[in-house]
């Protein structure tokens, strides 16, 4: 309450979510998507201010969210995942994921709201003809009978400038625009569509508000409609255009307005057919009926009361025909059109879309492209949006773009700094003192460190010294995820060098004279195995002729300089085309010198092609080991990279007697349920075919004992992901205890000057109760050391433990596919024994 500040806490979501609510328009009611006790599923919730009763509107069997009320007052909008109707399927796998199951659904909230989509017979009679006719003709004489006594009627000539009430029907209106004003024309051309009349008349009636905007209403061949989905006007050129969508087809119309007349074209580029169209103004005062038809079509939210009939709600919800997805940050403008953001397919940018149910064949049409959210103006006119392009106020209806961005470049301010540091570092102790994951904040005195360390920032001179504090406080609480990074610290100027893949070392050869010839050539040049398309470098792409020894002696022409290192040569050259002089010798004649050019374009980064070189040396080495009976994957960390390495890795290696995953120097990411899932699927049972080998089922699952590799380098989803598969007994961890970082995060508000400090909000513990990994990790089975010495000569000892574990529980518990029965016998079936 505004007034006494006093505040009543109407529902609290059990599961912590942060939904956003909505009003309705006569401030009554509010409603939100509140999650389910037992499930993950949301449903929507009505609260209603008058009584201090809340209502459960939906079931929650369906996940149900983003509600919204109508500004008329008649539905309730929101969106709901439950169109169950095109799974996506795996390329490679038998599995099947669901993805744009969200409808919108519109629910009228009392009985009395009509189904705007009800079909309705347009079958008559003759009398009701006939009895039409009598009451139009009566209407008729009782108008002419009020016309002759003078009642009612206006004198011939006089301005019609108030309503009913007294007020001016034109108040907020630009009558003096030069489009304001009902129009009378033709439009020809339409021979070209297939119409037996090249030419048909129209009529408009056009209304401007003192902002600007345009609205109005058209009709032609008897048809009435919306003036356009896009309606622009310049008064630099006096030019008038609009579009109109019906049905996939667009319709561009454009003239010149010339004082009361109005000339110009319409197109639809779609089908190639084009014509020309003329209007006159024929008189500047629009009769108050039409007026108010646009007007109130464009007005905030009405007086009226908002009734909710509450019985029955979930079941008048009518799914709005527009093709499924995703949707978010449903809003509703001016015109109660219901507008919403729709998220497409990964790689898919996002868009603002509207709706208009009123319509007779609701037409899904764009507002925004390209923008992940707005939020719109109290009287639903304007809308602000952001996305990659920035952010911009634009009109909320059809036809946007971010054309005009709001300017942030003159968005300055002058700050204290030392100000401005005491409120960055009290936020970040305010942020884990409110969002932590126990209340306890792990017994520390989170008051009295705040008093230690606030007096540390006198004495800090730069920025970077208030993160230095800020990240030795939060380290207090001694727990994994405890991050911080960013703010307004100073950085350097930088050039990218390119890069081609490839070590280089220093290489001498001497010629007759004896005198010494020095150059760098390539020691190594990195790839994954023949079968990586995608693990190719520069110096590895089809008919580049360069192999390992081969010298570099120019890049663009200019001698490779062996006083520097040879990265120097290619400062600035990322992604350009670049010629390099190469040759196989630098002393001898031409043929075995074999100096020639290639020209190449160097990379940004090497470091996936020298995973991936690093990952194929494993694989090979493993496959030496083992003589071809064991493989190898390592998975780098349990997001979407290395699920994709998990994947790419696991379907060519089904039918190894054993595997070996690496998870070593995992950097976590998400919960590894899926990881675990693939890696555990029994088999169930064999198909029996007669062409072709028999089908295992499932097919893509591996069959045979697995170890895992883990070190101390691994955490989060990397401890998660061998805690995992130790408790689903997959097989034994070797290695060294993993990191120990549990309490996962899952974001907080930012700092001011951009800083960022993560706060874990989360907490592992098992099934008997007790806290278990954070601070910890997870132990190996078999604890093997990662001997520095024996790596610095090439050894890999926690690998060489695996290969051996793998070789003895293969050939003691081997995978057993089991033996085909004889072809069956089912002669005689049905017939009694006596009868065979």
């Amino acid at each position: 309450d505004v007034e006494t500040g006093d505040m009543t806490e109407i529902d609290r979501d059990p599961w912590g979510n942060q939904n956003s609510v909505s009003w309705s328009g006569d401030s009554r009611w509010i409603t939100w998507a509140r999650a389910e006790e037992q499930t993950l599923n949301s449903s929507i919730w009505l609260y209603d201010t008058e009584t201090g009763e809340t209502h459960k509107m939906t079931s929650g069997f369906f996940s149900d969210a983003s509600p919204v009320f109508s500004r008329d007052g008649e539905h309730l909008f929101y969106t709901s995942n439950r169109r169950f109707s095109n799974p996506m399927y795996e390329d490679v796998g038998s599995t099947f994921v669901y993805a744009n199951t969200g409808v919108l659904i519109a629910v009228p909230l009392t009985e009395e709201v009509e189904n705007p989509w009800l079909i309705e017979s347009d079958e008559e009679t003759w009398e009701e003809i006939e009895e039409d006719a009598t009451d139009e003709a009566d209407e008729s004489d009782d108008a002419d009978a009020e016309s002759e006594d003078g009642e009612d009627a206006d004198a011939e000539g006089e301005e019609v400038e108030e309503g009913d009430n007294g007020d001016n029907i034109y108040e907020g209106l630009d009558t003096d625009h030069p489009l304001f004003g009902e129009w009378e024309g033709s439009a020809s051309g339409f021979a070209a569509l297939g119409m037996p009349d090249d030419e048909m008349s129209l009529s408009m009636v056009i209304v401007v508000d003192d902002e600007g905007n345009i609205s109005g209403i058209s009709e032609s061949s008897g048809e009435e409609s919306d003036l356009g989905d896009v309606v622009t006007w310049d008064e630099a050129t006096n030019e008038f255009s609009s579009e109109r969508s019906t049905s996939g087809i667009t319709v561009v119309s454009r003239a010149t307005v010339d004082g009361d007349t109005m000339t110009g074209t319409w197109s639809i580029d779609a089908m190639g057919v084009s014509g020309t169209w003329e209007a006159t103004r024929t008189t500047r005062e629009i009769d108050e009926e039409t007026l108010s038809e646009i007007v109130d079509s464009s007005d905030a939210y009405g007086d009226e009361p908002v009734e909710i009939t509450v019985e029955g709600f979930e079941e008048r919800g009518m799914e709005i025909p527009v093709d499924v997805g995703r949707f978010t940050n449903l809003a509703v403008n001016d015109k109660n059109q219901l507008m919403y953001v729709r998220f497409g397919m990964p790689g898919t940018p996002p868009a603002i879309k509207l709706v208009d149910i009123a319509d007779d064949e609701p037409e899904e049409k764009t507002v925004l492209g390209g923008a992940g959210g707005f939020d719109i103006s109290g009287d639903g006119k304007k809308m602000i949006a952001g996305g990659a392009q920035g952010f911009a106020i634009v009109d909320a209806k059809p036809g946007q773009n971010f054309s005009k961005r709001l300017p942030r470049s003159g968005m300055r301010k002058i700050i204290d700094p030392r100000e401005e540091w005491e409120q960055i570092f009290t936020d970040a102790w305010r942020r884990h003192r409110d969002f932590f994951y126990v209340e306890n904040l792990h017994g520390v005195d989170w008051d009295a460190v705040y008093d230690r360390y606030s007096a540390m920032l006198d004495d800090a001179a730069t920025r970077e010294d208030v993160s230095f504090i800020i990240g030795e406080m939060i380290s207090e609480l001694n727990v994994g995820h405890a991050y911080y990074w960013g703010g307004d610290v100073e950085g350097q100027p930088s050039e990218n060098v390119g890069l081609l893949g490839a070590d280089f070392e220093l290489s001498s050869e001497t010629d007759q004279d004896g005198t010494e010839h020095t150059a760098y050539r390539f020691a190594r040049i990195y790839e994954g195995g023949p079968w990586d398309s995608d693990a190719r470098g520069p110096l590895s792409q089809p008919g580049v002729d360069v192999e390992k020894g081969t010298y570099l002696l120019k890049v663009n022409g200019i001698p490779v300089d062996t006083d520097t290192d040879p990265w120097a040569a290619f400062v600035g050259l990322v992604g350009k085309d670049t010629t390099l002089t190469i040759a196989d010798a630098l002393v001898g004649d031409d043929e075995a010198r074999n100096e020639r050019e290639i020209t190449i374009k160097p990379m940004g980064s090497e470091a996936n092609l020298r995973y991936r070189a690093w990952v194929e040396d494993n694989r090979r080495y493993v496959d030496e080991a083992s003589d071809g009976r064991v493989g190898y994957i390592h998975v780098p960390n349990t997001g979407v990279q290395g699920q994709n390495e998990l994947f790419r890795q696991f379907y060519g290696q089904t039918g190894k007697d054993a595997l070996i995953i690496d998870e070593r120097w995992n950097g976590g990411g998400q919960i590894p349920n899926r990881f675990i899932e693939l890696l555990n699927r029994p088999r169930t049972n064999y198909w029996a075919r007669r062409d072709g080998r028999d089908w295992p089922w499932p097919y893509d699952s591996h069959q045979g004992p697995k170890a895992m590799l883990i070190n101390g380098m691994a955490g989060s989803g990397g401890d998660m992901f061998p805690w995992l598969f130790r408790h689903h007994e997959i097989g034994k961890l070797v290695g060294s205890r993993t990191w120990g970082g549990l309490v996962g995060i899952s974001g907080v508000p930012g700092l001011i000057d951009g800083g960022y400090t993560a706060v874990p909000t989360f907490g592992f513990y098992e099934l008997d109760g007790t806290w278990g990994i954070e601070g910890h990790g997870v132990d190996p089975d078999i604890a093997v050391v990662d001997d520095p010495s024996a790596r610095a000569e090439g050894r890999d000892p926690q690998l060489d433990a695996a290969i051996e574990l793998m070789l003895k529980e293969a050939d003691a518990n081997p995978y057993r596919p089991a033996a085909r029965p004889t072809d069956p016998d089912r002669s005689g079936m049905g017939i009694p024994d006596a009868d065979k």
